[in-house]
């Protein structure tokens, strides 16, 4: 196994973390998540994440995935009408 180790600040900053690791896990084959872990633990104002992924060559793809991951976030009030519209 091959380890990464991150602190972040922000909550956002974490959850894009997060949501990475799980989405590049998604891109491969369905066995992989078996032998992919992320820890957890707060640290001072922020998160400390550890990811153990199963390979080198899988670590250095996740490395290069990461910075281009970004969150999307639903519209607001999509489907939602204003009383006057009715």
């Amino acid at each position: 196994m091959f380890e990464i180790e991150m602190e972040i600040a922000g909550e956002r900053e974490d959850q894009r973390v997060s949501t990475a690791f799980y989405r590049f896990l998604e891109l491969r084959a369905p066995d992989v998540e078996a032998t992919a872990t992320m820890t957890c633990e707060n640290v001072g104002g922020g998160t400390r994440r550890r990811m153990r992924l199963w390979s080198a060559d899988a670590l250095a793809e996740f490395e290069r995935f990461l910075p281009g991951f970004k969150l999307t976030r639903p519209p607001l009030f999509e489907g939602v009408r204003r009383f006057d519209d009715l």
